[in-house]
Formats: C-alpha cells, sequence, structure tokens
C-alpha cells in the first residue's frame, strides 16, 4: 500500500482519483489491457485494434531508442519500417548515427508517424550509445519540422555513470530542446539521480548524513530539476516517490515490499497524461496501478479498491507534511 505525505493533500489528490478513474472507467480498462505494448491507440477512439494491420516491428523502436508510441491515429504506412531498417543494416559499420540512414523517404514516413503522437517515451538513454544522435535528429528533422507542439515526452536516463561527462551533459540539453515542442518529464531511480547530482556538482553524495537527513535528498533533486529545465521530474525509489514540477515538491510515500513495477508505472502514468491529469495525480495514479496489479493490468474495479485502500490507511496513519513550493 502507498500513502503520501499530507493527509488533506492526499485525500484531495486520491480523491479526485476516484472520481476519474470511475469517469473513464472504459477508458482505463481498455489502455491497461495494452499495458507492454510498443505502439498504442488512444483508447476513447473506439477502434477496434485486432483490425488493425500488422503494426511496427518492436526493431525499428529499439533501433530508435523508443520504448512506447500512444497515437491517436494510426497513419497509412508504406515503406517507412522496411527503409529504416535497411539503411539503419547498411550502415551497420560500427554505431550508425542519424545522417547515416535518414532520407526524404524516412523523414516523410516519420512525420506521418510522429504527428499523430500524443506520447513519446523514449528507452534508457544511458543504455543506447546512439541515444543522444537518434533524438536529436528525430527532434530537429522530424518533430520540430510539425506544427504540433502538445507532445508529451518521457526520458528514462538511467545510470549517467555508464557514459562520460560530456555525453551527460549533451543530453540535458537534448532533453530540455524537446520542452520547446511539448511537455517532458524526467523520470529516475534515486541512486541514478544521485550519481547525476554527484556529476553535475563534481563530489560525492554522503550516503550516512543523507540517510539521517532526507532534506538532503529533497535538495538535491531540486537541483537536477533546474538543470534538466523540464516540465516534472520524478523520482523513484523502494520507499518514496518524489515529484517536482512547476505546481511544487510532492512526497509520495511507497509502503510494502520492492520497487513498484516498471510497466506499470508507466502505464499509470502514461493514461494520466492522455486524461489529462495533473502531475500528482499521474504520480498516485502510476503509484496505484503497480500497486494493485499482480501478474497482470488491474481492472478499474481493482484499481477503485486499491485507492480507497490507500484514502483509508492514510485516514489511519500519521504522516508528516512534506510539501514543498
Amino acid at each position: 500500500m502507498s500513502t503520501i505525505s499530507s493527509q488533506r493533500f492526499a485525500d484531495t489528490v486520491l480523491s479526485d482519483l476516484v472520481g476519474n478513474v470511475q469517469s473513464f472507467g472504459d477508458t482505463v480498462r481498455t489502455f491497461l489491457q495494452r499495458t507492454g505494448d510498443t505502439e498504442i491507440l488512444v483508447p476513447d477512439m473506439k477502434l477496434d485494434f485486432m483490425s488493425i494491420d500488422e503494426p511496427v516491428p518492436m526493431e525499428f523502436f529499439d533501433k530508435l531508442g523508443i520504448r512506447r508510441l500512444i497515437l491517436n491515429a494510426f497513419p497509412g504506412r508504406r515503406a517507412i519500417t522496411d527503409h529504416f531498417l535497411f539503411e539503419y543494416n547498411r550502415a551497420r559499420t560500427g554505431s550508425p548515427h542519424w545522417d547515416d540512414i535518414k532520407s526524404e523517404v524516412l523523414i516523410e514516413e516519420l512525420e506521418a508517424l510522429f504527428a499523430s503522437c500524443i506520447v513519446i517515451q523514449f528507452t534508457d538513454w544511458a543504455d543506447k550509445n546512439t541515444a543522444s544522435d537518434f533524438w536529436t535528429g528525430l527532434l530537429y528533422d522530424v518533430i520540430k519540422p510539425l506544427p504540433k507542439k502538445d507532445f508529451h515526452f518521457i526520458f528514462y536516463l538511467g545510470d549517467p555513470t555508464k557514459r562520460l561527462v560530456f555525453e551527460t551533459d549533451e543530453i540535458l540539453d537534448i532533453v530540455s530542446e524537446y520542452a520547446t515542442c511539448g511537455k517532458v518529464t524526467t523520470i529516475l531511480y534515486d541512486n541514478e539521480a544521485d550519481k547525476l547530482w554527484e556529476i553535475l556538482n563534481g563530489w560525492k553524495v554522503d550516503a550516512h548524513q543523507c540517510a539521517h537527513d532526507p532534506k538532503e535528498a529533497e535538495e538535491r533533486y531540486l537541483s537536477i530539476y533546474k538543470a534538466l529545465q523540464v516540465d516534472t521530474l520524478v523520482i523513484l525509489s523502494g520507499t518514496h516517490a518524489w515529484l517536482i514540477s512547476n505546481g511544487g515538491q510532492f512526497e509520495f510515500r511507497i509502503n510494502g515490499s520492492g520497487k513498484c513495477s516498471r510497466d506499470h508505472f508507466d502505464a499509470g502514468y502514461q493514461l494520466g497524461l492522455l486524461l489529462r491529469l495533473d502531475a500528482p495525480q499521474c504520480v498516485a495514479l502510476a503509484l496505484a496501478i503497480s500497486g494493485a496489479a499482480d501478474e497482470s493490468a488491474p481492472s478499474p474495479k481493482a484499481l477503485l479498491h486499491y485507492i480507497r485502500a490507500w484514502i483509508a490507511e492514510l485516514k489511519t496513519n500519521e504522516i508528516p507534511f512534506n510539501i514543498g513550493h
């Protein structure tokens, strides 16, 4: 079970969340049935998923460094995957660069695809050697030229110590530049956030001191948020989730064992974006879906049961007020 610091704030967030899950029950059910899919259509379009032609192969998205696309239409496609994979494999001496494979045909096809996107989630940057180059190419050759400026971009940076310092500086610039075309969320695990802070500030985190002073962690996360220049920063750990956005700083307490499921957290956060929930509700929904899930995604009924139990828990536990502005 999970709790959010400040009972009054949590009651409001979770009560509103109950109302939204009830109002959008069919959308919630349809979307969660697609948890883990790489490419998904907006559920409330009432489209028959089974009638759609073959989706773009996973290999295509993997090479571009994309984990998931959420679309509001299914664009017609001609040669997007064949052309891309052919050019990518042809140029595979070493690590191909964006300039090695881009062409007028590919740009045209990618523009049709991304023009229909609402949410774009990228793979972990630190684990993808070509990520910075490909994401820069996508941004300047495909996304920026589009008239659409209401994208939602989600970035996981991963462990920055796997990359060189100048590469870390470079990706921060790239991520902040994506914010010119929509809203950007960056998600880090707490150990990744500590390593990023160390790189940005040039000295190591005092783990012993921080264990006794949670305020130190909050200050580090706020420093990272300012460096990223994005709309929303989410930090996940085994027991907490921190949210920093222009609406304030919020701490979510996560009780129970283990970290939340990555796939279910992502699905919940993306669903919150599609339902146009505010940032605290997006994180609360992500945690609730992850907490309510077993081997498969929860039903709306199971999700509502979890959120109501969460509210009940808040009423029987004294939670320290810990919200900053």
